[in-house]
Formats: structure tokens, sequence, C-alpha cells
């Protein structure tokens, strides 16, 4: 019997790591699907005021009032810290978060058009390199 149970735990253990290994994505393949338009570039503003500037800072510059707390700090987005990271990855960070960037998983409480729009603001702001 217990060599039954553990012929199935292993099974089950090794059908889930190829599960979750299939489900792997290119993030830096995911295209913005919103237009970078006047409209979604002010959602996205209220909405990175609303919700990021109090780490990231009201001028997006990485110095929000709760930005010397975290032991990595918070990127600056109008340095051009962003020009080569792609769409993707950005909204998967916002959208899921990140323990080593203290970022919580703000997929919890915005839409993926929310999260698109912030991302078209963020490119609206910062300087090409």
């Amino acid at each position: 019997m217990r060599l039954i149970a553990l012929t199935l735990g292993v099974f089950f253990i090794l059908t889930c790591f190829s599960y979750a290994k299939e489900k792997e994505i290119d993030v830096d393949a995911i295209k913005n699907p919103r237009a970078a338009d006047s409209k979604s570039i002010s959602n996205g503003n209220k909405l990175f005021f609303e919700k990021c500037s109090v780490c990231h800072g009201e001028k997006a510059d990485g110095n929000g009032p709760s930005a010397e707390s975290f032991e990595v700090v918070p990127w600056d987005f109008t340095d051009g810290t962003i020009a080569d990271i792609s769409d993707g990855f950005l909204f998967q960070k916002i959208k899921n978060g990140g323990i080593w960037f203290e970022m919580p998983p703000f997929g919890l409480i915005l839409k993926n058009n929310e999260i698109w729009d912030i991302i078209n603001f963020l490119r609206s702001i910062s300087k090409k390199s």
C-alpha cells in the first residue's frame, strides 16, 4: 500500500512539474493591445497616481513617500529605465508583482486594460535612450 501511495505521489509531482513547464510563456512576446492614445495615457496617469505613486512618486521618478522603506529602490520611469524592457515584461510585473522587487500583484485590483493604460502612460513619460 505504501509503495502504491509513494508511486502515485511521485507521478503526481512529475505530472505537475511537466504541466508547469508547458505553461511557461515568453513575456517579451506579449504585445500591448491598447492604443497609446490620449484617452489611454490619461487613464494610465490617473491610475498611476492612485495606485503607484506611493512607491514610485507623483512624478514617477522613484521617490514616493514609501520608497526609502524598501531594500530595492522603486524604478524611476522618467530616466529611460524601461526603454529596453518589453511591454509584456512590464505587464506581468505589474499584474503579478515580484518578491525581489517588493511589488504587490496589482492584477488583484486592476483590470488588464488598466494595466496596459499604465504602461502607455509610463512609455509617454520615459526618456528615450
